[in-house]
């Protein structure tokens, strides 16, 4: 009896011990006995559970979770139990089963078994499933590495994008991606964070197995053991060379210049912001210069747009070349270039390299297979005599390139102070010619146009004047060029036109001799497009004919825009405004212009009549003038005639018309009207007249 007690008591202890739940079911499955375990399993006691069927509680599944009947007449292993708990949540066991018989009669009695919980075991098992497949399927790059750096596992992804198999990375230390670009800095950062068991995270410039570069944005971890020591790192790399490209492009359309490659304004400021900062510092000097294409504008009109962007990247190519690699170039827009030279070492380095610049632009320039030569005008100020900050340094560069184009191009021109005062007279000009008009400031001079052959008075060009209250009486190279930067040209023009017809109505309704008073115009007057309006209104306001107003028109003006300042003077010399082409023969000079154009007048620049008794180059190109124009049947005005040799040696050659102060200068309306009054003749002799010529 006590050794049945004992056995009792053992068999007890070991079911309290048993991580497992025993149970034992008779021959029609019901249950007969539950040890303790179950109530701290499922949370319910043992008794409960007595009589009840096991089958009748939840399902028995095979491995794969499907539903199965068990035969309880042979033993079972390993058989997965779903049922749920007291508060009635799934759980699962692997459940053990093995029947048993009567000794004597050998009838079966029933089943005991075990019941192990595998609920947790089951979950972690399923999320390393999905973990497993979420590395395995990853669009990222996965690697894991020991401590020391050796590969232990990639991914697919990794196979996909490196070309590396997993055979070939696992066993090899990440190095065999480096590309040799990414800073030395960068491996060094990433090394020291993650051995002191810190994530890392960064981007690098890694190649492919085939030599291609890609990106990877990267994410280091360690990975540690229970006891927090760190066993591996793990990597996750994004390929983000798609990202790269389009924000180096946007980067480029931000701050490149999508024609020439070249820096733009905005980078322009940027690096001469930081490169005076370094001359400040380091007590170094600073030069910068900016560049300007003469006879550009006639390339890109001549030949087309197509051909001025190739000779502005050839211009940008050779001027790329002569910088050195502490310099820097950029493109200002149109055909302005700017060049920053570090420490230059003074203004004579300077004109080396402003040497260097001038001869790369003596060689002719090939574009639309056509051999065109363009040159260059260099305005230089140094840092920091000419300036002190990078506006004030533009500003007198700019002044300074303005100078060298005034001198007529292909040369550089260092700021002066007398430049720099200049300019600031020029600023305020500029300001107080906006109310010229309104205070009635303008002046209008009529200078006569003789007949060489009859001596008469047959024209005047009226010339404006602006009689300013400080600096006195300005003439028009003065002020014009203001007044076109401004766009108060248009006002201007449409005044001067007004009373230039005003007063040749004037002139005529006191019977004086008719003549044909010339009006200059300007190039931006017509790119307005209201100058044949402007013209129509004068006209109808002095009830002028048409034939009695001439307009003048430079070379320079018309090839700026030769097809729409063609139209525009077809449609006036229709309404029979006299056209003609001043200071003829110091433009673009061409045949073909003045055959599309039509002009009915030539005017001789000054600088020819002045030499044509000395200059053997005058006398020739005047010839030249006056024949061309003869076979063209245009009517020469020769301007600037001053002395009786140079009228003789005119009137030699055909020359039909003159003006100039042999005859008068330009005078105001009220001399003019007494000169027409007294009538006034050539063949008087120019002896009779004390004009002041200053």
């Amino acid at each position: 009896m006590a050794r049945a007690a004992e056995a009792e008591r053992r068999l007890e202890d070991i079911t309290r011990l048993v991580s497992d739940w025993i149970w034992e079911c008779d021959a029609e499955f019901r249950l007969t006995f539950v040890s303790q375990r179950v109530s701290e399993v499922l949370g319910v006691h043992p008794m409960e559970m007595i009589g009840q069927r096991l089958s009748d509680r939840g399902q028995f599944l095979s491995p794969e979770g499907n539903p199965i009947s068990l035969d309880w007449h042979q033993p079972f292993r390993d058989c997965h139990y779903e049922t749920v708990d007291r508060s009635g949540a799934k759980r699962l066991f692997l459940i053990n089963g093995l029947p048993f018989y009567d000794p004597t009669s050998g009838r079966f009695k029933g089943v005991r078994g075990t019941a192990e919980d595998i609920t947790q075991r089951r979950q972690t098992e399923e999320m390393l499933v999905r973990l497993s497949r979420a590395v395995e399927q990853s669009p990222a790059l996965v690697v894991i590495t020991d401590t020391d750096g050796v590969i232990q596992y990639v991914n697919p992804k990794f196979v996909e994008v490196t070309g590396y198999t997993a055979r070939e990375a696992i066993g090899s230390r990440p190095s065999i991606l480096k590309s040799g670009l990414t800073p030395t800095e960068t491996y060094q950062d990433l090394w020291a964070t993650i051995t002191a068991g810190n994530e890392w995270h960064g981007e690098v410039y890694n190649r492919k197995k085939d030599g291609d570069y890609f990106w990877v944005s990267v994410s280091i971890s360690p990975i540690r053991a229970p006891d927090d020591t760190v066993t591996h790192f793990v990597g996750v790399s994004e390929d983000i060379t798609a990202r790269k490209f389009y924000e180096e492009r946007i980067l480029r359309q931000e701050y490149y210049d999508a024609l020439t490659e070249l820096p733009n304004r905005t980078l322009f400021f940027d690096r001469l912001g930081r490169a005076l900062t370094r001359a400040r510092r380091d007590d170094h000097e600073l030069a910068l210069m900016i560049i300007n294409l003469d006879r550009f504008k006639f390339v890109n009109d001549t030949l087309g747009h197509e051909a001025g962007d190739q000779l502005l990247r050839e211009a940008a190519r050779r001027l790329s070349a002569i910088i050195g690699s502490t310099d820097s170039i950029a493109r200002l827009g149109g055909d302005e270039f700017t060049i920053t030279l570090s420490n230059p070492g003074g203004r004579y380095q300077t004109t080396e390299v402003v040497s260097e610049i001038l001869s790369a632009f003596g060689r002719p320039f090939r574009v639309a297979d056509t051999d065109v030569h363009v040159y260059g005008s260099v305005g230089i100020a140094l840092f920091p005599e000419d300036g002190e900050d990078q506006y004030s340094l533009l500003k007198n560069a700019d002044t300074a390139m303005q100078q060298a184009k005034e001198r007529g191009g292909n040369t550089y021109q260092f700021i002066t102070q007398d430049m720099n005062a200049r300019a600031a007279e020029y600023l305020t000009l500029g300001n107080d010619l906006r109310f010229a008009l309104e205070r009635d400031q303008l002046e209008v001079f009529y200078q006569p146009v003789v007949d060489i052959r009859s001596g008469s008075v047959v024209g005047a060009e009226a010339l404006l004047r602006w009689r300013h209250p400080a600096a006195g009486l300005i003439g028009p190279k003065k002020f014009v060029p203001l007044a076109e930067e401004s766009g108060l040209i248009e006002p201007i023009g449409e005044w001067l036109l007004h009373v230039a017809c005003q007063q040749n109505r004037e002139w005529r309704d006191h019977n004086l001799p008719p003549i044909r008073v010339a009006v200059n115009v300007s190039s931006r007057q017509f790119r307005r497009g209201r100058l044949e309006k402007a013209v129509v209104q004068a006209l109808e306001d002095a009830a002028l004919a048409p034939t009695h107003l001439g307009i003048e028109i430079t070379e320079s003006a018309f090839i700026e825009d030769l097809d729409e300042t063609n139209a525009i003077l077809m449609e006036l010399s229709q309404l029979g405004v006299v056209i003609s082409v001043d200071d003829f023969g110091t433009g673009y000079s061409s045949l073909g212009y003045l055959k599309r154009l039509h002009p009915s007048t030539l005017k001789i620049d000054r600088s020819f009549i002045h030499d044509v008794t000395t200059n053997p180059d005058a006398v020739a190109i005047t010839e030249a003038i006056i024949g061309m124009a003869h076979s063209l049947q245009m009517t020469v005005i020769a301007e600037g005639v001053e002395t009786s040799d140079q009228l003789e040696f005119l009137r030699g050659k055909g020359c039909q018309m003159m003006q100039g102060f042999l005859f008068s200068p330009p005078l105001l309306a009220r001399d003019f009207t007494e000169l027409l009054r007294e009538g006034r003749r050539l063949d008087t002799g120019p002896d009779l007249f004390s004009f002041d010529r200053n």
